[in-house]
């Protein structure tokens, strides 16, 4: 199968089309939204996966920016007939380097210890003679490539199922019989851990009164 993987950005965004068998690269492209979106159309393939940005605090323009043309990209490719999936960086980089933390260069080297080897260009080939990723020649198309093999490799998806009213009933009994067995477990142990707490807290508590009373 023939899959299509974005790394999304504000005014350029890398795309590279995958054959899915051979885990190879076919062909890519690193350019403005615009000509990626014409790129996609005359690619002929049957999926499409894209990293979705995570929030950890406040966001700036250029991240909504990004996520707006991930949104972008995710309807053309419905509208294109392709199963569309999305990843968080996090979970596409563990799946590739074995942790979530490996920035642009750790996720070079995870592709070139992948794939192998080859002389020149550290591990991507040369001209002349090219490695099976030598077409990958910047972050922002192995990050792409990145995204392609986490959803090869079934790393997990971003869940973009909202839950009714009822599903998130279910969930929140089932979160109660969880922590009640997890309560039972640790009384059932006499768990010194949670008197322990308990008596570190009773200490700071008195000791704000006695600092307050002075």
């Amino acid at each position: 199968m023939r899959l299509i993987a974005i790394d999304t950005g504000t005014l350029l965004s890398a795309c590279v089309l995958m054959d899915t068998e051979t885990q190879l690269p076919i062909a890519c492209v690193f350019d403005t939204n615009e000509v990626v979106r014409e790129w996609i159309k005359n690619q002929g393939a049957d999926e499409m996966c894209i990293e979705i940005l995570c929030s950890y605090g406040l966001c700036g323009e250029t991240v909504f920016t990004a996520q707006l043309f991930a949104g972008i990209f995710w309807g053309m490719g419905e509208m294109l007939g392709l199963k569309v999936t999305g990843y968080h960086r996090k979970v596409a980089v563990k799946s590739l380097a074995g942790h979530g933390n490996a920035g642009d260069s750790g996720v070079r080297n995870a592709l070139i210890e992948r794939y192998g080897y080859f002389e020149g260009n550290k591990g991507l080939g040369t001209k002349a003679k090219p490695g099976p990723i030598h077409m990958l020649s910047n972050c922002h198309l192995q990050a792409a490539a990145c995204v392609a093999l986490a959803h090869i490799d079934g790393a997990k998806p971003v869940d973009l199922h909202y839950s009714s009213s009822e599903e998130k009933k279910e969930k929140d009994i089932k979160k109660k019989e969880v922590r009640a067995k997890r309560d039972a477990k640790a009384a059932a142990k006499g768990s010194v851990v949670l008197e322990g707490k308990a008596e570190v807290m009773d200490k700071f508590i008195a000791r704000g009164r006695k600092y307050r009373n002075k």
